[in-house]
């Protein structure tokens, strides 16, 4: 039972119905949409990792894939007591 970011790739001649039942599905897993991307077609999701195969097996889906998201790493800037930078370059 552990929380999962998935990429959910819907079928082309999914139509908007279609789209809502995947969202609406999703939805009452408990599932948040992350991201909506390429005009409704692929969506990004977290979710519990057991609801994985029954999305995959929606007759809307074509691929449930795992995905990770991390942030940029934060650059640490040294200074000293003055204020002025020591990192940087002259």
């Amino acid at each position: 039972m552990a929380v999962e970011a998935f990429v959910v790739q819907l079928h082309s001649n999914c139509g908007p119905e279609g789209f809502k039942r995947v969202i609406d599905q999703i939805q009452a897993w408990k599932g948040d949409i992350l991201v909506k991307i390429h005009g409704g077609r692929t969506i990004i999701v977290s979710m519990d990792s057991q609801c994985r195969e029954p999305l995959q097996a929606m007759p809307q889906v074509v691929l449930v894939g795992g995905v990770q998201i991390q942030p940029q790493p934060v650059r640490r800037i040294r200074m000293d007591r003055s204020g002025h930078c020591l990192d940087s370059k002259p």
